[in-house]
């Protein structure tokens, strides 16, 4: 199993292809939004990811159900499906993290239910936030 994704922003609205963790930026009046990324150029059967469930940081798996989608089932809250998107032009973390350093990115993850997500992220404070 891979713990290869993260929760990732552009760097800064200039740059097109450079991905940091949002704790990086330096620019106190600078936003964006970020994404689900998986570090590697090759898609996995599984991964780990985290997320914010009533205020504890819990660890979840993402299983591969067909070419493109994976699915997460979390215990009283019920099944996440996650879309998997390739990049156009493959991004790299330009930020701190030693051990992401110029690591390409070419996949992002998208939450194929988002109304769902928003229901369970107001009423019981869940989230999926990635891996550290």
């Amino acid at each position: 199993m891979n713990d290869n994704i993260f929760y990732l922003t552009k760097a800064s609205i200039f740059d097109d292809y450079g991905l940091i963790f949002p704790s990086e930026i330096e620019d106190e009046n600078y936003y964006g939004l970020g994404n689900l990324y998986i570090i590697g150029a090759y898609l996995n059967s599984t991964y780990k990811i985290q997320a914010v469930f009533n205020e504890k940081i819990i660890n979840l798996e993402l299983k591969l159900e067909n070419k493109n989608m994976y699915t997460c089932t979390i215990k009283n809250i019920g099944k996440f499906n996650f879309y998997t998107e390739k990049l156009y032009k493959p991004m790299k973390y330009i930020g701190q993290t030693s051990y992401l350093k110029n690591t390409e990115i070419y996949y992002r993850l998208r939450l194929m239910n988002t109304q769902k997500a928003e229901y369970y992220a107001k009423e019981y404070n869940f989230y999926f936030i990635g891996n550290e």
